[in-house]
């Protein structure tokens, strides 16, 4: 989450983008992250994940998607495949 912070930090200070209207979007592995920065970023205003999969919980991956639901601090609006074979079901 640190390099996305980075990323809007960066953007604030060129003056040329209107961080009060932040939002992210991401697919697949991106969709992961959409999720999680969601929960993190309080700036955040809006956030759309295409699939954002759960991932092996490991040390680099200590939560997944559903486990930070609660905490999400915008409105997300998430896109999944229902016949899209490569989704696990949960």
């Amino acid at each position: 989450m640190s390099d996305l912070d980075a990323t809007v930090v960066y953007a604030k200070s060129t003056g040329k983008a209107d961080t009060k209207r932040l939002g992210v979007t991401g697919f697949c592995w991106g969709g992961f992250a959409t999720w999680m920065y969601a929960a993190h970023q309080p700036a955040l205003k809006a956030a759309v994940a295409w699939y954002g999969a759960p991932r092996k919980i490991s040390d680099l991956t200590p939560q997944n998607p559903e486990d930070i639901a609660g905490d999400v601090k915008c409105p997300v609006l998430a896109f999944y495949g229902g016949q899209d074979k490569s989704i696990t079901p949960r």
